[in-house]
């Protein structure tokens, strides 16, 4: 299930660049031990390290309420786990969000890349864009907007709230790593 060496998306050493690496230690540090999450471009240097790495599992999952719910095994396997999706994919993964992780009061990092914030390349990203903060909030999830100096801040804090047992949203801008 688990199997880091098969690498689907074609993704090698080269597509690993310094922010993923740096976002990646940082899960590592606070003792993420499972990944999974709908490969997409915005994440191709953080699914490069997890599929490399050996004390990370990592599994792809077809869409984001599927990742949602393998993370939610892993949590009662015992592993800390982060689920990586498109903002779109939030949408696509609110009724496993509601009846299964908020219900359970399971701490899941959702990793969003956050899609028409700032720069607009199409209209659903845009539309989506402007909504993603407030389907956070109004699932009561807390999340936090990744920046290039606040890295380890950001997690810190919502580590803090994992440890109250509740799901938490690491907001990744288009752009940030890449």
């Amino acid at each position: 299930m688990g199997e880091r060496k098969n690498n689907l998306s074609g993704l090698d050493e080269s597509d690993i660049d310094l922010r993923s690496d740096q976002l990646f230690e940082s899960l590592k540090q606070y003792g993420f031990k499972f990944v999974t999450g709908v490969p997409d471009s915005v994440f191709a240097g953080f699914v490069a390290c997890a599929r490399r790495d050996e004390e990370i599992t990592y599994v792809p999952a077809a869409r984001e309420e599927e990742a949602v719910g393998i993370a939610a095994g892993a949590y009662f396997g015992g592993m800390r786990s982060a689920v990586h999706m498109e903002n779109a994919g939030l949408g696509n993964s609110i009724n496993a969000l509601l009846s299964l992780i908020l219900l359970y009061r399971i701490p899941v990092l959702l990793v969003i890349s956050w899609r028409g914030e700032g720069e607009i390349d199409t209209p659903e990203h845009h539309i989506q864009g402007a909504h993603t903060l407030n389907i956070l909030n109004e699932l009561g999830i807390p999340s936090k907007v990744l920046t290039e100096e606040n890295h380890r801040e950001a997690l810190g804090s919502l580590i803090d709230a994992m440890n109250q047992n509740t799901p938490v949203a690491l907001l990744i801008k288009k752009g940030l790593l890449s």
